[in-house]
């Protein structure tokens, strides 16, 4: 895939992983193992070792590394395949892929909180045009 027309980003892009027993991790895996070109400069903003569990699952072996960076800024510099993962949420316990459990939901919405609208902004963040943000997170009042 030729992307040479890709515009070069100046803000890093967050990405929240959801459900931590659902596919969110493994999408976010295959696509840092598949298109390293069209995912430079976006970091997770999850667990670091919930990603490195997606990693090693996609690929058999973890073959690109999983990077927990300190701040979003660092996403821009990495090289390509290397998956940043920005530890906004408590170290998550190996929970069960696939299964319905109260932890996953905590951790999911924990991610999505450090990622609000009002937040990004002042974290220095790019984001993405979501639906939900516009009904609930976006009327919400934040201070960090």
């Amino acid at each position: 895939m030729c992307c040479m027309n890709l515009p070069e980003l100046t803000l890093p892009i967050a990405i929240t992983p959801g459900d931590p027993c659902g596919i969110g991790p493994e999408i976010i895996a295959k696509a840092w193992s598949t298109a390293p070109e069209l995912t430079r400069g976006c970091f997770v903003a999850g667990d670091v070792g919930l990603m490195r569990r997606a990693m090693a699952l996609v690929q058999g072996a973890p073959c690109f590394p999983v990077c927990e960076i300190e701040s979003p800024a660092q996403a821009l510099a990495l090289p390509p395949r290397c998956l940043p993962v920005l530890q906004v949420v408590p170290l998550a316990p190996a929970l069960p892929w696939g299964q319905i459990d109260a932890r996953a939901g905590r951790l999911a919405g924990e991610a999505v909180l450090w990622g609000q609208p009002c937040g990004l902004a002042r974290r220095g963040v790019g984001r993405g045009h979501r639906p939900f943000e516009q009904r609930g997170f976006a009327r919400r009042r934040c201070s960090l």
